[in-house]
């Protein structure tokens, strides 16, 4: 009888076993990068959130909260003298003046709700076109 080059049982489990951990190692990597990077995008979108309302905020425009609806925030500088609509437009977030002229805060806006808090706060939930979800509270001076 003559004696074939052949795998053995033992061997071939223990190949099998080897392929199955770094098959596992490579699938645990990649949904941890994938976490970490959604992680990632939704601080990008909050930073980019809150660098765009710091305008609202901002002392030397002194704004000042008039009426406040679901979609538009109707506001007065006080400084100025000239009112302002805080609303969506064309996916975009931006504050307009009567005059037509606008300031655009953020693109890729699918939909922004307000909501009146107090007299100088307002709540703002962004909804962006990449389906994040932002809420900001903002206080004018």
């Amino acid at each position: 009888m003559v004696k074939r080059k052949a795998f053995t049982l033992a061997e071939t489990l223990v190949a099998l076993s080897i392929i199955i951990m770094f098959g596992s190692l490579i699938t645990i990597g990649t949904r941890m990068m994938r976490q970490t990077q959604t992680q990632a995008v939704q601080t990008m979108t909050t930073q980019r959130v809150l660098r765009a309302l710091i305008i609202l905020e901002s002392p030397d425009a002194a704004y000042q909260l008039v009426t406040c609806h679901a979609d538009v925030v109707r506001l007065r500088s006080q400084t100025k003298q000239q009112e302002y609509l805080l609303l969506v437009k064309r996916q975009r977030l931006v504050v307009t003046t009567m005059q037509s002229g606008q300031i655009v805060l953020l693109n890729q806006i699918k939909q922004a709700k307000f909501q009146r808090l107090s007299d100088r706060r307002i709540g703002i939930t962004i909804f962006c076109t990449t389906g994040q979800k932002v809420y900001e509270e903002v206080t004018l001076y």
